[in-house]
């Protein structure tokens, strides 16, 4: 008999964790190797990328799917503890990858701060409000950066403010603070 009740209840405990955030602690890792990081904080994870160390992961959380505001997070591999990095009420959002340079020790994201979107960087381990506007400019809105591998340069999307078509890349020298 205790088979039978088993078999009843833990397909219901499979597919009531899989609509419960609560449940994470259920999950183990999947067949393919994939674990899962046990984020506590509620809504949409996105954008992750490693520290360079590989003991931290950044990442961009929306409080719903894709709509602002949107918040930079980090998390400690170690004891899943999270710090939010940026958080101002916009849509805060960082490159998936290449958005956290080791020699600099900051990481790079988006912002879409009054007038219009522009590129910022945060030290690794800043407090909201730390950052610092890297572009401005009155006629152009910058997206999705990512720092070269010897940190030299910062490479993003840029097109005229409103219009969403005919985007172009844009590097950005850290040292010089020239585009070309």
């Amino acid at each position: 008999m205790k088979k039978n009740i088993s078999l009843i209840i833990l397909p219901f405990l499979s597919v009531f964790c899989l609509f419960s955030l609560s449940c994470r602690k259920f999950e183990k890792t999947r067949d393919d190797g994939a674990v899962l990081i046990d984020i506590d904080e509620k809504g949409s994870h996105q954008n992750p990328a490693w520290s360079p160390d590989g003991q931290y992961i950044v990442f961009t959380k929306f409080k719903k799917y894709n709509k602002e505001p949107a918040e930079i997070v980090r998390i400690t591999l170690s004891g899943n503890t999270t710090t939010t990095l940026v958080s101002n009420g916009t849509g805060n959002v960082n490159l998936p990858g290449s958005c956290w340079n080791d020699s600099l020790g900051k990481i790079v994201f988006s912002s879409s701060r009054e007038p219009h979107d522009e590129i910022y960087m945060i030290t690794e381990n800043g407090a909201a409000g730390s950052e610092e506007k890297i572009t401005e400019r009155t006629d152009k809105m910058a997206f999705e950066p990512s720092f070269s591998p010897d940190a030299a340069w910062i490479v993003f999307e840029s097109h005229k403010t409103d219009e969403e078509g005919n985007g172009i890349i844009t590097k950005y020298k850290t040292s010089s603070k020239k585009y070309q």
